[in-house]
């Protein structure tokens, strides 16, 4: 299965997160992420097999992580010069915590034979994802106008699910696999 592991938003945290991806999505060449999958990833797995993903299922239900208070903080851009390829929307709050889970769950899963990540963890939401560099100033003049002013409100994150991740035609469906509630 392809699959990865993401912290779950609550519902007005994905409203408003949403929201600012349809104001950028007529800027440019930009495909929004849909409401319903909007999350912070922890661990991109990929391709895992049963074993693989039963472990680290397992991981999450015997996980006694602390919950996280965290609130949207700034947008920006993947790569961060140039034309954007990701739009994103940054976290802050309890961040040094959520890095520290992150981590645990790359030593996880690198020592069940995932591939490591190659770059830090940074704390982000997919916005969207442009197709082509159309826009791209518009879209850089957006993110510094409407990222300054974001900056709230602050919410309890309380669960991490491992996802399957299918391709589709209207795009991937994700669906929940196992979770860990963060107490």
């Amino acid at each position: 299965m392809r699959g990865f592991v993401a912290l779950e938003l609550p519902d007005a945290v994905r409203q408003q997160l949403a929201a600012l991806g349809r104001r950028l999505q007529p800027l440019g060449d930009v495909r929004s992420t849909p409401t319903s999958q909007l999350h912070v990833t922890l661990k991109f797995l990929g391709d895992v097999d049963d074993a693989q993903a039963g472990a680290i299922g397992r991981h999450l239900a015997a996980a006694r992580w602390q919950r996280l208070q965290l609130r949207p903080a700034g947008l920006g851009q993947f790569p961060p010069r140039g034309a954007p390829r990701v739009l994103w929307a940054g976290l802050g709050g309890d961040t040094a915590p959520l890095a520290a889970l992150a981590r645990e769950l790359e030593t996880l899963a690198t020592g069940l034979g995932v591939a490591g990540e190659d770059r830090p963890f940074r704390a982000h939401v997919t916005l969207g994802r442009c197709r082509s560099p159309r826009g791209a100033a518009a879209l850089q003049r957006a993110l510094q106008e409407l990222g300054a002013g974001l900056d709230g409100p602050d919410f309890t994150a309380t669960t991490v699910t491992l996802f399957r991740s299918e391709p589709g035609p209207a795009g991937a469906v994700h669906t929940p696999i196992a979770h860990a509630q963060l107490s």
